[in-house]
C-alpha cells in the first residue's frame, strides 16, 4: 500500500516522461484498490486522469488469467488508444474514500467483502 500513497504517487509524476502512463496490475481477490488508486490520482499536483479495465478474458490453455489494471495520465490525450478503447472506464474519486498518504492508510479498508 506504500506505493499508492499521495507522496508516492507525487514522486512518480516527477519521473514520468512526457505523455506517459503509470500501469497498476491490480488483480487481487481480496483487496480493490481501484477507489484508492482514484483518490490519490484526484489528489496529485496536477491532477492525474485515471482508467480502469476489468479484463474478465481467461485463457486456461494459455496460462492466461482474468486480471485488472489501472492507468493514470496527466491528461485523456496522455492514455493515447485506451482513451478511446471501451474496455477502459474512467475511473473517478469517491469522496467516502480516504486518502492514503505516507501517514495514513487503512489496508482494511480496501477488503472486499
Amino acid at each position: 500500500m506504500h506505493l499508492i500513497t499521495q507522496e508516492a504517487m507525487q514522486l512518480y509524476v516527477e519521473k514520468l516522461a512526457d505523455k506517459g502512463i503509470i500501469a497498476f496490475h491490480v488483480s487481487n481477490r481480496y483487496l480493490k484498490l481501484q477507489p484508492f488508486l482514484a483518490k490519490v490520482a484526484d489528489s496529485t499536483s496536477p491532477r492525474l486522469v485515471a482508467r480502469h479495465w476489468d479484463d474478465t478474458q481467461a485463457e486456461p490453455s494459455t496460462g492466461k488469467s482474468a486480471s485488472q489494471w489501472v492507468i493514470l495520465a496527466r491528461s485523456r490525450a496522455d492514455s493515447g488508444l485506451l482513451a478511446s478503447d471501451l474496455r477502459w472506464e474512467e475511473l473517478r474519486p469517491d469522496p467516502n474514500i480516504p486518502l492514503w498518504t505516507d501517514d495514513f492508510s487503512n489496508l482494511l479498508s480496501a477488503l472486499e467483502w
